[in-house]
């Protein structure tokens, strides 16, 4: 793995500690850092108002266990990875993955419920997630190409509501998607998510566009699943492709946004190098698509204000799903 100890962590650690929530953010799965970029030694990492150390057991299993030992409050980020946890160099005590020690009898560190997924290690704001990381909808065996990562210059759920802002695409998208189709339909399955489907038509007017025709998304049949106020899974039902967007706020006028693009193992195309380059360039296209929106999401500061009816209908849905979302509590 790429990383080294606290005092030389590089940038990129520094960048996922700004990246992470801190109390009031909604109560969500937070992408923390690259899969590739976590080995076995520990990294410090603050999120959710507390500190953590973010490693790689011997087994391979991501963890994020408190920063400070239980007995004299050595730092963790200075510990080493063994066979059965982290051992800290002070004293000798080892944390198992739970944060359990057999030296402390009962006691154990605060940890941090964590999932990879398509590259990304993302991080729940306690040990017990109150709902399991998404499943990626409508792929069996899904692949997907290395993230992409993008920052903006606005509040993360400024891109949450720009995606339920249907009416945005005849115009910020108008060389991309041309007519919205029908009515938007909105779903829930649960407090924590909230649902967009329509249809839209593409125009073979730019490169871009006879790229889409061509690989079958002339008609767009847009399925967008938002979860927890982060996390928007965007893809096509014509076709096998998953785009996800995990996003982690930076303050409160900046974000970044992690893009995953995913695909079946296997298809159309026999050769896997074939297969990866098509995720390549689906991830490309959904990183395309979001810097289209960039001009007009920086420095926005999304606000409920004025909403038309019968347009604006998607976009008064959101507000009210985002409004009662569960937010980060203060640890004990």
């Amino acid at each position: 793995g790429l990383i080294v100890a606290a005092r030389a962590a590089p940038k990129f650690f520094a960048d996922a500690c700004k990246a992470m929530p801190e109390i009031g953010a909604p109560c969500s799965w937070y992408p923390v850092a690259l899969s590739a970029d976590v080995g076995a030694r520990p990294v410090p990492l603050r999120a959710f108002g507390a500190d953590y150390v973010l490693f790689r057991t011997r087994v391979g299993e991501v963890t994020a266990v408190a920063r400070y030992c239980l007995h004299m409050g050595a730092d963790l980020a200075r510990a080493r990875v063994v066979d059965g946890g982290l051992r800290c160099n002070l004293h000798g005590w080892v944390y198992a993955q739970d944060g359990r020690c057999a030296q402390g009898g009962v006691a154990a560190l605060k940890r941090l419920a964590l999932h990879e997924c398509g590259g990304v290690v993302h991080a729940w704001p306690g040990a017990e997630p109150e709902w399991p990381f998404p499943e990626l909808p409508g792929l069996q065996s899904p692949r997907a190409a290395a993230p992409g990562v993008e920052k903006f210059a606005c509040p993360m759920h400024a891109i949450g509501l720009n995606g339920f802002d249907v009416w945005h695409y005849g115009s910020v998208h108008r060389r991309q998607v041309r007519t919205v189709r029908d009515a938007p339909e909105v779903s829930s399955k649960g407090a924590h998510h909230l649902g967009l489907s329509f249809t839209a038509d593409v125009e073979a007017v730019s490169i871009y566009d006879k790229l889409l025709i061509r690989l079958g998304y002339g008609t767009l049949r847009v399925q967008l699943d938002y979860y927890g106020g982060n996390l928007i899974f965007v893809r096509n039902l014509s076709g096998g492709y998953l785009a996800l967007l995990s996003m982690a706020p930076e303050g409160e006028q900046r974000c970044k946004v992690y893009v995953i693009a995913f695909t079946e193992a296997k298809g159309a195309l026999p050769v896997q190098p074939a297969r990866y380059l098509l995720r390549v360039l689906f991830r490309h296209i959904a990183m395309y698509f979001l810097k289209a929106d960039e001009p007009y999401l920086t420095g926005m500061r999304p606000e409920e204000g004025l909403l038309v009816d019968g347009k604006d209908d998607v976009a008064r849905a959101f507000w009210r799903w985002w409004r009662a979302l569960p937010r980060v509590e203060a640890p004990p």
